[in-house]
């Protein structure tokens, strides 16, 4: 059974929901569980959009909300307090990982959530200078510490591939120093292994080719096949 989501299905969700979402007003932030977060907007035209975000698992629009507690708890309130009636400006994927960043925006200046979607999860909120005002989870990563004060720092991870040409492609298969293309795709690329199988279908080209053989042709192949996403 499928427990979280891939790089490729947050950017999928970053771009069919940022048109949805964006211009929206944040109404209320609620914590139905422990590592659950529901953000309501209203946008004009649209009324109310429950956005539910599982750390570590998944985010989603939403009908039919959990029960929210009477009492709301110490994340909801800082989170109603930091965003309440401020205007979603932004809804992204960053980088090509599986991490998303909203930005609002209202007369105290701007203010951004970030929703960590691998591992345990994590939710972070941000000052307009990307500190880190509050984690969910205060944990130390290496050079990443998510501590209140400390600077945001995502995880090192590589650039989205919808954008690279063929050129770019044949440059980062040469430096991922990978032997074939499925495991290419999926570390090199950051695919993951269901996609990385998936585009050579798409492709026509064996999983198994190794990356030195590939032709001109070949790379044109792999190219159309993530272009076409």
């Amino acid at each position: 059974m499928k427990q979280g989501m891939t790089n490729v299905d947050v950017a999928a969700l970053a771009a069919e929901l940022a048109p949805l979402l964006v211009g929206g007003r944040l109404d209320k932030a609620y914590q139905p569980a422990k590592d659950q977060v529901l953000l309501r907007l209203r946008r004009k035209g649209a009324g109310k959009q429950d956005l539910l975000m599982q750390l570590g698992r998944f985010i989603t629009l939403t009908r039919r909300p959990a029960q929210n507690p009477d009492k709301p708890s110490m994340v909801a309130q800082i989170l109603r307090t930091t965003f309440e009636n401020s205007r979603l400006i932004g809804f992204r994927q960053l980088g090509f990982d599986r991490l998303l960043r909203l930005d609002f925006e209202r007369g105290d200046g701007k203010h951004s959530l970030v929703v960590e979607l691998f591992g345990d999860g994590n939710l972070l909120v941000l000052d307009a200078d990307d500190k880190i005002v509050l984690p969910m989870r205060g944990e130390d990563h290496g050079a990443r510490r998510l501590r209140k004060g400390e600077p945001y720092l995502p995880p090192p991870g590589s650039a989205s591939p919808f954008g690279m040409d063929i050129a770019a492609l044949r440059a980062a298969a040469a430096a991922s120093g990978g032997k074939d293309l499925v495991r290419f795709l999926a570390i090199g690329l950051g695919f993951g292994p269901l996609w990385a199988e998936e585009l050579c279908l798409r492709s026509g080209i064996d999983k198994k080719s190794p990356l030195a053989d590939l032709s001109e042709s070949s790379w044109m192949a792999v190219h159309a096949a993530i272009a076409s996403r």
